[in-house]
């Protein structure tokens, strides 16, 4: 068995980072507003692999929290790796960019909750005219 080891998995809504049993844990959620009301777990991440294979969640949002965050998978109070802070001071070098970006994903997802509320509106006056 290697000495770490991380897992990496693109699937559901909800991105997280987490450590269990000895094993990183990263999944990047997905860029998905499936539904109208805010849902807080729900968000994207990237996940960055270094030269050394070490890896790190870029958070790029929840719905309700919108700014880019770097995060480790890391072992209770192992320190963080060099690829964390690299990764830490590019998004700290460019605030506008990354402030820019938040802004426009907060929009866009509001955007796309209301586009999905007024669907569901027109699917249900449908059924009701039925």
């Amino acid at each position: 068995m290697p000495e770490s080891l991380t897992f990496v998995l693109g699937h559901t809504h909800k991105p997280f980072v987490d450590w269990s049993d000895g094993i990183g844990l990263l999944n990047t959620g997905g860029w998905v507003v499936d539904a109208p009301q805010e849902q807080p777990l729900h968000g994207a991440s990237a996940v960055i692999v270094g030269d050394d294979l070490t890896t790190v969640g870029l958070r790029f949002y929840n719905e309700g929290s919108y700014e880019v965050r770097v995060e480790e998978p890391l072992a209770p109070e192992a320190p963080h790796s060099d690829l964390f802070h690299a990764v830490t001071d590019w998004i700290a070098r460019q605030p506008q960019l990354y402030k820019a970006f938040s802004e426009a994903t907060r929009a866009e997802v509001k955007l796309r909750a209301e586009n999905l509320a007024r669907r569901l509106r027109v699917q249900a006056d449908t059924a009701a005219a039925r």
